[in-house]
């Protein structure tokens, strides 16, 4: 039961840390709005850049706020949202692991690697670590194709890993593609690819909201049932 409880936890702490990451989100709009709309009533202050000295009056500040939520907060929510996902993704696949070593058996370490080790724990997660980095370079379907080898889990469907794979693409072009779409974010998009070759990508508010529903529902879909088989 002590890995089922572990799978639980991890799943009801994702979901939660995914809720909050939206509550930020949503709540700092909502102070711009209203500071903005405090500006427009004749409220006035300055915000110093404190690392610069530099003051904005609340003109400029209201002026920049909306700029910032679509250029800064949201990007930075999505990405939070995605990267929550991944983070919860691998937890679970080294929890499994690590319950079940049987399955790394034939996998090869280096002598220097077992000497180096303080005991055996250190030496499985270190096996375990290198398997898991390279699974993370695979495509998000193999992601699902390497859990279901693991442990036998009917879900997410088709349509939701698709639609995790074109969040994480958008998610990996705004990190490394200064939000320019590719030639990658087509390939990993695959039939969910939202823009062409040479689109610059967006990230409009119902998108977002859907993506949250999305890694929401497959975390906890995917932690209940993994946790029923532990």
């Amino acid at each position: 039961m002590a890995l089922a409880d572990d799978i639980r936890k991890l799943g009801a702490d994702t979901r939660a840390a995914l809720t909050a990451a939206l509550d930020y989100h949503y709540q700092t709009i909502a102070i711009w709005e209203r500071m903005v709309a405090d500006v427009s009533q004749g409220v006035t202050f300055g915000v110093q850049n404190k690392a610069t000295g530099r003051v904005a009056d609340q003109a400029e500040v209201a002026r920049n706020a909306l700029a910032y939520i679509d250029k800064y907060l949201t990007p930075a929510t999505f990405q939070q949202l995605i990267t929550t996902f991944e983070a919860f993704f691998f937890d679970l696949l080294a929890l499994w692991l690590r319950d079940h070593p049987g399955i790394l058996l034939r996998k090869q370490v280096e002598l220097e690697t077992v000497l180096a080790a303080a005991d055996t724990t250190a030496v499985l997660q270190g096996v375990i670590d290198r398997e898991l980095n390279e699974v993370k370079y695979r495509k998000v379907a193999e992601w699902f194709e390497y859990l279901r080898k693991l442990v036998s889990v009917p879900g997410p469907s088709a349509d939701q890993v698709a639609a995790l794979a074109e969040a994480k693409a958008s998610r990996d072009i705004l990190v490394h593609g200064k939000g320019l779409v590719n030639p990658v974010y087509v390939a990993k998009a695959g039939a969910k690819a939202r823009y062409a070759v040479g689109d610059v990508l967006e990230l409009p508010d119902p998108y977002v909201r859907t993506t949250f529903g999305l890694v929401e529902t497959v975390v906890g879909d995917v932690a209940a049932t993994v946790a029923s088989k532990a």
